[in-house]
């Protein structure tokens, strides 16, 4: 038995229970969806206020509105003998159809008319206008204030929510490695807003977070100081010597990697690092090649040797594991902005009464999820017995869920 999906005629077609339509971009996706509506109206004899139709922008809601009414207002003028259906069959394939299922064109005329009168009532939403027209509708199971003003910009107040967290997290806690480390990533009010404006648009995303992530422990900032100090002391005595004394022992090593090249490099990046009496953590690439770990000899031939490079490798690995500690010390921050961030965006939204397009979505979701979703999600499907959603993917093609 072939598992590919069967071509869809849409006046013949289940229209009971769960179905799901595939189709790309002009295949007649609004053209299927207005005979699946009428085939509501007409067969299973619901209101139009029964039939909650879904779309995404508010011009693709109104041209599905009218196109809806004015297949209402072909197919009644047929059936009342003042046209014979329109150039695409439309209405003359739908009205044999149901003709043949024993429908009565009288039954049919008045169904439809009563369409027409109130078709102002329509359920025909954006997915936004839908989620807040629900929540709206049920005050008190949605636990929402009974008026909330609708923003089309809140970037306002994300900014607010992240200066808030920058403050209290960073500005007045986070360590000086710390603080310098986010220096380093460019991070700052403004990135964070951008990290929460995206968290916002998709909360129900899955972040993974790294499992070291809790036990991320502060840097040792005297171990480091001290080991930085040993390695500058050495390197302001004898710089000239150090590098020479590497530059000796290229031949005992991989002349590859040991280039002279290589080795100025890595010299400049020395006295870049140790220019400074602070230890740093961020620095330049390539240095390690000062590290004893580094300069592995070949075979029968012994390293080159001079204090500086047990100092410096000393120093590198006390500068690796303070990088690791800062990167996790740095996501944990970021995590704590996911969390505590997006909950105090939350709240000054619902205090000052007002709600954006994402939190039209999250708010129905969190009432559906909660412990009162089953008496709201039961009031929706007495509502709207029938839904036609049309549910975009970034990529086509597009689905609707019938």
């Amino acid at each position: 038995m072939s598992d590919a999906p069967a071509p869809l005629d849409v006046f013949t077609c289940e229209i009971g229970g769960t179905r799901l339509i595939e189709a790309s971009a002009g295949t007649g996706k609004t053209w299927n969806l207005c005979g699946l509506y009428l085939r509501l109206l007409l067969e299973h004899a619901l209101d139009v206020q029964q039939i909650l139709v879904v779309t995404f922008t508010n011009a693709a809601t109104a041209e599905l509105r009218e196109r809806i009414r004015k297949r209402i207002v072909e197919t009644l003028a047929c059936l009342r003998g003042a046209s014979q259906g329109d150039d695409d069959r439309f209405v003359t394939t739908l009205l044999a159809t149901l003709r043949a299922r024993s429908l009565d064109d009288d039954a049919m005329a008045t169904r439809l008319d009563l369409a027409l009168q109130t078709f102002d009532e329509a359920a025909i939403f954006t997915i936004h206008g839908f989620c807040q027209r629900a929540l709206a509708d049920t005050p008190f199971a949605a636990q929402l204030p009974l008026a909330l003003e609708a923003l089309a910009d809140d970037s306002d107040l994300v900014a607010e929510a992240a200066n808030d967290f920058w403050r209290r997290e960073v500005a007045g806690a986070a360590a000086p490695a710390l603080a310098a480390h986010l220096a380093e990533r460019k991070d700052s009010p403004a990135a964070l807003a951008r990290l929460l404006a995206r968290r916002k648009a998709k909360p129900l995303a899955t972040l993974r977070w790294p499992r070291a992530l809790d036990a991320a422990t502060a840097v040792d900032a005297a171990a480091l100081q001290a080991a930085h100090d040993a390695a500058r002391a050495l390197w302001q005595a004898g710089r000239d010597a150090i590098v020479e004394c590497l530059r000796d022992g290229r031949s005992q090593l991989n002349g590859n990697t040991f280039s002279e090249a290589a080795i100025a490099t890595a010299a400049q990046g020395w006295d870049a690092v140790l220019a400074s009496a602070h230890a740093w953590v961020e620095g330049p690439e390539k240095i390690d090649l000062f590290g004893s770990a580094k300069q592995q000899p070949k075979q029968g031939c012994a390293a080159p040797r001079h204090a500086f490079f047990d100092a410096a490798q000393h120093l590198l690995d006390l500068r690796a594991t303070a990088s690791n500690s800062l990167a996790l010390q740095r996501l944990a921050l970021l995590r704590r902005l996911q969390d505590d961030g997006s909950a105090a965006l939350r709240e000054a939204k619902r205090r000052q009464r007002v709600v954006a397009f994402d939190d039209m979505l999250f708010n129905l979701y969190e009432r559906l999820a909660g412990g009162a979703g089953a008496g709201l999600a039961e009031s929706l499907r007495v509502r709207f017995p029938a839904a036609l959603i049309d549910e975009f993917q970034d990529t086509d093609p597009l689905q609707y869920a019938i």
